[in-house]
């Protein structure tokens, strides 16, 4: 059974309330690494202290490179590759950016990929740092039963338990975020706990 026709009519709309608020929300990451972007595409080095500043003139220009080849690959959706690329810099800015980009593609990432992904995205909402682009990631990850090792699931499950224990006080979420939390958590509590009997 699709997992849309097992939902009420409330849910589907929680959940395009929600993605309607992640879309929002990446488009405001995704601006304001855009602006930063065109700020260091705009400095002139030569403007500046030479011996403070030869770097950045260089970081910018790799910075454009760089998103210039992640386009490239996103119109050719070719996730798997950009996101193993972007993985391998170790970023996690670019990470976000990315994954803000493109949206939730989990499905079609390899199993290497989405256990590193999944792992970054739990890092950095333990670290409160984009909170809202990646819980939305996190749940998608356990509501299309997207295969991941036991550690990375019993990582999930500590992580949400920490969400809804604050209940979404220091994480700065909503009740629909604090619900959609508290369905994955129940949902890959209860798949752990059954491969436990």
């Amino acid at each position: 059974m699709n997992t849309f026709q097992s939902m009420t009519r409330k849910e589907i709309s929680m959940l395009q309330n929600r993605m309607a608020y992640i879309e929002q929300l990446v488009e405001k990451i995704s601006t304001a690494l855009d602006n930063s972007q065109k700020m260091f595409a705009t400095w002139r080095p030569e403007e500046q202290t030479p011996a403070l500043t030869p770097g950045l003139a260089t970081k910018a220009k790799k910075a454009d490179d760089l998103w210039s080849k992640v386009s490239e690959y996103i119109k050719a959706r070719r996730y798997n590759e950009v996101y193993s690329w972007i993985l391998g810099k170790n970023d996690d800015a670019q990470l976000v950016r990315l994954m803000g980009k493109t949206g939730v593609v989990i499905e079609q990432l390899d199993g290497q990929n989405v256990e590193y992904l999944l792992g970054r995205a739990v890092d950095l909402v333990k670290a409160r740092e984009f909170v809202d682009l990646l819980v939305g990631w996190v749940v998608a990850a356990v509501d299309r039963r997207v295969k991941m090792s036991l550690n990375t699931q019993g990582t999930i499950v500590e992580t949400l338990g920490d969400l809804l224990e604050l209940e979404g006080e220091e994480y700065q979420l909503d009740e629909l975020q604090i619900s959609e939390v508290n369905r994955a958590y129940n949902l890959l509590k209860m798949s752990l706990s059954s491969l436990n009997k």
